[in-house]
C-alpha cells in the first residue's frame, strides 16, 4: 500500500546531505598526482623530465650564463683599466718631456757671446719645428737685409749722391733697432708660442708683431720718395737709374739686390704667418677666443639690454628710499608684486631716479663674469706692448 506522500508530486522532499558527484576514475598512473596532466604537457614538449632534473638543468644554464656575463664584464673592466693606465703613462711622459724641454739651460746663442739658450730640436715640439726653422731662416735674411740696406745708403752718402746725412742717420737707426727688435718681438714670440699648446696670449703677441714686421717690409720695398729715402727700395733704384753713369747703375743694381732680399723676407714672412695661423687653429685657439669674446659680449649686452627689465622689476620690489645693497644678499630675486596705479603713475620718475643705483647693482651681480674677461684682455695688451 502506497503512502500519500509517494503519490503526491507536490509533497515536500526530504532534506539530507547533498549528493556526491561520481568519479569516473580514482586511480592515477602517477600515484594520485592531480597535476600529472599539466606536468605531462610540459614534459612531453621538453623531454619528460622529473622535478629534480628540471631544476638542476636550469641551475646549470644559469651558472653558465652568469659565468659568461661575469667573464665579459671582467674583460671590459680590465680593458678600461689598461686604457686608463696607458693614458696616465702618456700624460706622465708628456709632462716629463715638457719639464725637460722647458728646464733652464746654459746659454748657447749666439756662439760668439752666448746670452740665451736656443735649440729648436730640444725646445720645440716636432710638429712645429719646421715652422720655427723657417722663421729662423727668415730672421737671418732679415738681419742681412738690414745690414745690406745700411751699406747701400752709406755708400750713396759718401759717394756724393742725393742721399743726405739725414738718410744715413735714419738708416743707421733703423738697422741698430731693427735687428734686435725683430729677433725679440716676432721671432722670439713665435719661438715661445710654438712651445705652447695654442696659447691665445702667445700667438696673439706674435701676430701683432708679425703684422708690424710685414708692414715695415713693404715700406722698405717701396721706399717712397722724400719720406723713405733711407731705404734702398724701388723708387731709390729708379732714381739712381735716372741719374745715369756707372755710379748710378752700380747703386741701382745694389738697390735691386736689396729689393730681392726684402722680397724674400716678405714671402717667407707670409708663409710663416699662414703656418702659425694654421697651428693656432688646429690647437683650438679661435674657439677659446670666441668663447671669451662671447662671454664679454654677453655681459655687455646683459648690462645694456636688460637694464630696462631690471628697472621694471626692481622698481616694484624696492621702495624708493629702501637700502638697495640689502638685495645683494639674496640668492634668488623675489617675484615682483602686482603693479598699482601709484606705481604706474610714478614708475617712470622712480625708475629714472634709480638708474645709477640699479646699474651699480647689476654690475656688482655680474662682476664674477666681467672680471675674468677684463683681466684676460688687460694681460693680453700689457704683454703685447
Amino acid at each position: 500500500m502506497m503512502t500519500p506522500d509517494e503519490d503526491n508530486p507536490f509533497a515536500p522532499q526530504a532534506r539530507g546531505p547533498p549528493p556526491v558527484p561520481r568519479r569516473t576514475s580514482t586511480h592515477h598512473s602517477d600515484g594520485g598526482n592531480p597535476f600529472a596532466q599539466a606536468r605531462g604537457r610540459w614534459g612531453n614538449e621538453q623531454g619528460e623530465m622529473d622535478g629534480e632534473g628540471t631544476v638542476g638543468e636550469i641551475h646549470a644554464v644559469n651558472s653558465k650564463a652568469y659565468a659568461s656575463t661575469s667573464g665579459a664584464y671582467d674583460l671590459e673592466r680590465r680593458e678600461r683599466e689598461v686604457k686608463k693606465k696607458e693614458m696616465e703613462l702618456q700624460a706622465r711622459e708628456k709632462a716629463l718631456q715638457d719639464a725637460i724641454r722647458l728646464a733652464p739651460r746654459p746659454p748657447n746663442w749666439p756662439k760668439c757671446k752666448p746670452i740665451l739658450y736656443h735649440s729648436i730640436e730640444d725646445e720645440i715640439p716636432v710638429e712645429t719645428q719646421r715652422m720655427v726653422r723657417v722663421a729662423y731662416v727668415n730672421w737671418i735674411i732679415t738681419f742681412v737685409g738690414y745690414l745690406f740696406n745700411w751699406l747701400v745708403i752709406f755708400l750713396m752718402f759718401v759717394s756724393g749722391t742725393d742721399t743726405g746725412v739725414g738718410d744715413w742717420f735714419f738708416a743707421t737707426l733703423v738697422s741698430a733697432l731693427g735687428i734686435p727688435l725683430s729677433f725679440t718681438l716676432w721671432y722670439r714670440a713665435l719661438y715661445r708660442a710654438a712651445q705652447t699648446q695654442g696659447s691665445t696670449l702667445a700667438y696673439g703677441k706674435f701676430f701683432l708683431h708679425w703684422l708690424v714686421h710685414m708692414v715695415w717690409t713693404v715700406w722698405t720695398l717701396v721706399a717712397a720718395p722724400t719720406v723713405a729715402d733711407y731705404c734702398a727700395g724701388f723708387f731709390v733704384m729708379i732714381r739712381e737709374l735716372d741719374s745715369g753713369g756707372s755710379k748710378g747703375i752700380t747703386f741701382a743694381i745694389m738697390s735691386l739686390i736689396n729689393i730681392v732680399i726684402w722680397m724674400t723676407v716678405f714671402f717667407l714672412g707670409f708663409w710663416m704667418g699662414k703656418q702659425a695661423l694654421s697651428e693656432f687653429r688646429s690647437a683650438g685657439g679661435p674657439g677659446r677666443v670666441r668663447g671669451s669674446t662671447r662671454t664679454a659680449a654677453d655681459v655687455v649686452l646683459e648690462m645694456n639690454g636688460s637694464g630696462s627689465a631690471c628697472i621694471d622689476t626692481l622698481s616694484n620690489v624696492l621702495d624708493p628710499w629702501s637700502f638697495v645693497p640689502s638685495e645683494l644678499d639674496r640668492a634668488t630675486p623675489r617675484a615682483a608684486p602686482p603693479r598699482t596705479p601709484f606705481s604706474e603713475g610714478n614708475d617712470r620718475r622712480t625708475a629714472t631716479s634709480r638708474v645709477p643705483v640699479l646699474s651699480g647693482l647689476h654690475c656688482l651681480r655680474t662682476s664674477r663674469r666681467i672680471l675674468p674677461a677684463a683681466e684676460a684682455w688687460d694681460v693680453c695688451f700689457r704683454s703685447a706692448f
